[in-house]
C-alpha cells in the first residue's frame, strides 16, 4: 500500500512539475520574452502538452492550448525552430481549449440569471415558448450565465472564449469558428471581448447581424480600405459590401469548407425588366440586353471565384471592376458588390442564384442599380447563369 501511495504521490509531484515549467514558459512569452527553445518542435514540453489528459484541471488545460497557439505563431516567425506538425498542434489546442471552457460553464456553481428566471416565469408564454412583448429584459439580465458565475472570474471566461475562437480560426475551420463564436454573440458589448477575431470569423460562417454590430462600430476609413483593396486584387475580400446583405434572409450554411477556389467557365446574362428615369438609356438597355451576353471566357482569368467558409468574393470584369461579396449556403449564393463607375456615377449589383442540376452552373437574377450624380436610376433586372469549375 505504501509503494502505490509513494508512486502516486510522485506522479502528482511529476505533473505539478511539469504544469509549472509550462506556466513559466508562458508566462515569458506573454512578457514579450520567450525562451525560444521551449517551443522547438518536438521538445519536452510540447511532448507534455500533447500527452495532457481531460482530467487537468481546466485551468491547466486553458494554459496548454494558450501555450500551444503561441508555439505554432513563433515557429511560424522563426522557422529555424522546426514546423512540427501544425495539423496536430492545432487538433489538440481546440481539444484542449473547447473542453476547458466546456468544464468550466458545466462545472460553476452559479444561480439562474434573469434571463433564465423569466424564460421560466414571466418572460415566455409557458404554452408556445414565445417570447411576450410586455416582458422587459435589461441588457445586464440578458447576458449569458457567465455574469452570475460565481467561483469563475468573468474576465477569466472571456479569455477562454477568445482563445478558442483564435485557434479555431488558425485552424481555418470554419465550422469550428461558427461553434467557437456562437458563445460570444451575445455579449460583444462586455469588455475583454476580441472583436477584431469576431469580425472575421463572423463574416466567414455568415453570421452577418454579428458581424454587422462589430462592423458598425469601425473606423469608416478601415472599410473603405477593403473596399479599395478588392477592388484592386482578385483575392481581397470587400467586407464593407456584406453590410448591404445583413439585414435580409440569407440562406442557410451547413457544413463549410476552409478554401475552395474556382475558374469561372462562363458568364452571361439577358433582361428581365429595366425601369429608370432616363427613357433613352432604359430603351438602350432593353435593346442591347433582350439576347443573352456572354463575356469570353479569356477575361476571367486570373479572376478566381474563391468561397472562404460561408463567405464567396468573386472581382467580377468589366469597364470598371466589381468586387462581389456574399454568403455561399446550401441551396443559394446571394452577393452584393458596389462600384464608381466614373463620372459620379455608381453601381450596385445584388445576386440571387441556385445551383441548376449541372455540375458548377448557377442561374438565377441579377438586381443592377445604377445611379447618376443628378439622381438618374436605371434598374435592371437580369437572368443570370455563370458556370464555375
Amino acid at each position: 500500500m505504501f509503494k502505490k501511495i509513494l508512486a502516486l504521490f510522485l506522479l502528482v509531484t511529476s505533473l505539478t512539475a511539469q504544469e509549472a515549467v509550462i506556466k513559466a514558459s508562458l508566462g515569458r512569452y506573454a512578457k514579450g520574452q520567450p525562451n525560444l527553445e521551449d517551443f522547438r518542435a518536438g521538445g519536452p514540453i510540447e511532448t507534455s502538452v500533447m500527452q495532457m489528459e481531460v482530467k487537468s484541471d481546466f485551468r491547466m488545460r486553458y494554459v496548454a492550448a494558450q501555450w500551444l497557439l503561441a508555439a505554432q505563431t513563433l515557429r511560424f516567425q522563426n522557422p529555424s525552430l522546426g514546423a512540427g506538425n501544425p495539423r496536430a498542434l492545432f487538433d489538440r489546442a481546440w481539444w484542449l481549449g473547447w473542453g476547458a471552457y466546456q468544464d468550466a460553464m458545466s462545472s460553476a456553481p452559479r444561480e439562474l440569471s434573469g434571463a433564465e428566471r423569466a424564460t421560466m416565469t414571466q418572460g415566455f408564454d409557458q404554452t408556445t415558448g414565445a417570447r411576450r412583448a410586455d416582458t422587459k429584459l435589461t441588457r445586464q439580465e440578458e447576458a449569458l450565465e457567465l455574469l452570475s458565475i460565481r467561483d469563475l472570474d468573468r474576465d477569466f471566461i472571456i479569455k477562454m472564449r477568445n482563445l478558442n475562437l483564435s485557434i479555431a480560426l488558425g485552424m481555418e475551420d470554419w465550422n469550428k469558428v461558427a461553434q467557437a463564436l456562437t458563445v460570444m454573440e451575445g455579449d460583444l458589448n462586455l469588455p475583454g471581448v476580441d472583436l477584431q477575431a469576431v469580425f472575421y470569423a463572423a463574416a466567414h460562417t455568415g453570421h452577418l447581424p454579428t458581424f454587422a454590430k462589430v462592423a458598425k462600430g469601425m473606423p469608416e476609413s478601415a472599410m473603405k480600405s477593403f473596399h479599395t483593396k478588392a477592388l484592386a486584387s482578385p483575392t481581397e475580400v470587400d467586407y464593407s459590401a456584406l453590410l448591404r446583405l445583413a439585414e435580409q434572409p440569407l440562406p442557410s450554411v451547413g457544413q463549410m469548407p476552409s478554401f475552395n477556389s474556382y475558374a469561372v467557365q462562363n458568364y452571361r446574362i439577358r433582361l428581365i425588366n429595366a425601369e429608370g428615369s432616363n427613357a433613352t438609356r432604359v430603351d438602350a438597355a432593353k435593346r442591347t440586353l433582350s439576347e443573352w451576353q456572354s463575356r469570353d471566357a479569356s477575361a476571367f482569368v486570373d479572376r478566381p471565384f474563391q468561397r472562404i467558409g460561408a463567405l464567396a468574393h468573386w472581382l467580377k470584369p468589366g469597364q470598371a471592376n466589381l468586387s462581389l461579396t456574399g454568403i455561399w449556403g446550401e441551396n443559394a449564393l446571394m452577393m452584393v458588390g458596389y462600384s464608381d463607375q466614373g463620372g459620379g456615377e455608381t453601381r450596385t449589383e445584388t445576386w440571387t442564384l441556385r445551383p441548376s442540376p449541372t455540375q458548377g452552373l448557377w442561374s438565377g437574377t441579377v438586381i443592377q442599380e445604377t445611379m447618376s450624380k443628378s439622381g438618374e436610376r436605371l434598374v435592371l433586372k437580369l437572368e443570370a447563369e455563370i458556370e464555375l469549375k
